[in-house]
């Protein structure tokens, strides 16, 4: 494990944006600084005044007057010739006290899926880091598994059990499967467990994984992956109760109408409702079990979807869901019904404190309407009500580059802190993965509370070298919330 956290060394530097040596000591201006100091060898960084935005990797030292900093917590290691490196894309991340896991794809393909899953994991809270990739599952993996692909990580914590949980989506030309990568600490992982194999080549997609760990629910103990049927047009969900090793049958999620389903997202509330909702192009939709996932209530609209493509960006309407520490349910997705036209996208934000009434859609105060806003990753503190964050992306007026931004509320969104940028050096649409939809940093984005303090995960990239992107997975760990 390596330290982030130390003293500094002494150099200088009379720009605002900063890129640092490959090794050695960088000091800041008297400028709010955006300084990049990931990808080389160790650095120390003091940024003196303004409010500075630091990226960095763990073996970097950073002061204490940088105030926001991102560390760099894994890269791609592969070097096939059919994927794109370095490429990883698409996080998620969960925490169980002072242990944060973070998942991804890690050498995403043009037309579909990556060369495996990483995770990179804090046992302290964010202070330090260990890194690696799944077992068992493609041909890149150490051992190696039987699929040539893997996709969609989402990763659950099951505090009965005491174990964390990959789900993960493997595929081949003549078969694909949900594959579950269990560990009891966050850094050795088990193979993976197949909890749904079919021999149709991506009959199903987007899974979604969580864990019932209240204390006042019957169904404590009770994990649950919902995903889309595409050839049925059906959500199914599956059941586990002893920690992920074995899965129960899929159980349909009433839907209605004709839209592309996807984005499904489970959530359980503390007396051990859970709640599915999902997303089409068009609305978002809710289905909720009270018996542990035996029986799904029929389906409901709970709001209309205004959506449009960010240009060039591979983008969704899929909700984000979480549950706060007094069961309020929140979502956010990104939407164009505050924008003449539908022309942009901003994030909009609903809430429900019983699932079956909610909030109507507000705009997200992110910033001017010259940008759009999208992508976002909503976490929720499971100790102090109201307490919530998102992470997401903005494209710049120019539409030729992204910066990622945290906000924060401490009234459950009835209102908002002011937008923090995350990233030192703007990311030009030509250093992101390419995909058959777009351009890619993911599908979803996520954040996690750790006593308190929210810690999202990202996608940021540099400047490629030669062939090679530079596009890693991030975690904020200072100055924001």
């Amino acid at each position: 494990m390596v330290c982030l956290f130390a003293g500094f060394g002494a150099a200088s530097a009379q720009a605002k944006d900063i890129v640092a040596p490959n090794r050695g000591a960088v000091i800041g201006t008297n400028k709010a600084d955006r300084i990049a100091a990931e990808g080389g060898g160790a650095n120390t960084i003091r940024c003196k005044a303004g409010r500075d935005i630091v990226t960095a990797d763990p073996i970097d030292t950073a002061d204490a007057d940088c105030e926001v900093v991102s560390v760099r917590v894994s890269f791609d290691p592969y070097h096939n010739a059919d994927s794109q490196h370095q490429a990883q894309v698409e996080p998620d991340n969960i925490s169980a006290g002072s242990t944060l896991v973070n998942t991804f794809q890690s050498g995403r393909y043009f037309d579909g899926g990556a060369s495996n899953i990483g995770w990179a994991t804090s046992t302290d809270g964010g202070a330090t880091w260990e890194k690696g990739f799944l077992p068992g599952i493609t041909q890149f993996s150490a051992p190696p598994g039987p699929y040539p692909r893997v996709s969609d990580p989402a990763v659950a914590y099951d505090a009965a059990h005491g174990v964390f949980m990959i789900a993960s989506l493997a595929f081949s030309p003549t078969d694909n499967a949900f594959l579950i990568s269990r560990s009891t600490d966050g850094t050795s992982w088990d193979l993976p467990v197949t909890a749904l194999r079919s021999d149709i080549d991506l009959e199903f997609d987007k899974e979604w994984i969580a864990c019932d760990n209240w204390d006042s629910s019957p169904y404590r103990g009770q994990c649950y992956m919902t995903y889309a049927d595409f050839g049925r047009n059906r959500l199914l969900t599956l059941t586990s109760v002893d920690g992920g090793l074995t899965w129960g049958p899929p159980v349909p999620s009433p839907v209605f109408g004709t839209d592309s389903l996807n984005g499904a997202q489970p959530a359980i509330t503390p007396d051990g409702d859970l709640t599915i909702l999902f997303s089409g192009r068009t609305s978002l939709g809710q289905s909720i079990s009270a018996d542990g996932g035996a029986t799904f209530t029929g389906a409901f609209k709970i709001v209309d979807q205004l959506f449009r493509d960010v240009p060039r960006m591979r983008t969704s309407p899929f909700p984000t869901v979480e549950v706060g520490a007094d069961g309020t349910i929140y979502a956010a997705w990104n939407d164009c019904r505050r924008r003449a036209n539908c022309n942009g996208a901003d994030i909009v934000f609903i809430h429900s404190t019983n699932l079956r009434t909610w909030t109507s859609p507000v705009r997200v105060p992110t910033g001017p309407t010259s940008r759009m806003y999208f992508l976002p990753g909503l976490g929720a503190d499971p100790e102090t009500a109201g307490h919530v964050g998102i992470v997401y992306y903005e494209m710049q007026s120019c539409l030729c580059k992204l910066d990622a931004s945290f906000i924060f509320s401490s009234d459950g969104g009835a209102t908002w802190g002011k937008p923090q940028r995350l990233n030192a050096r703007a990311i030009k649409l030509a250093w992101i993965a390419r995909t058959t939809l777009g351009l890619m940093v993911g599908d979803y984005f996520s954040t996690s509370f750790i006593y308190g303090k929210p810690l999202p995960v990202l996608a940021l990239a540099g400047p490629p070298v030669g062939s090679s992107l530079r596009e890693a997975m991030f975690v904020t760990v200072r100055g924001i919330g």
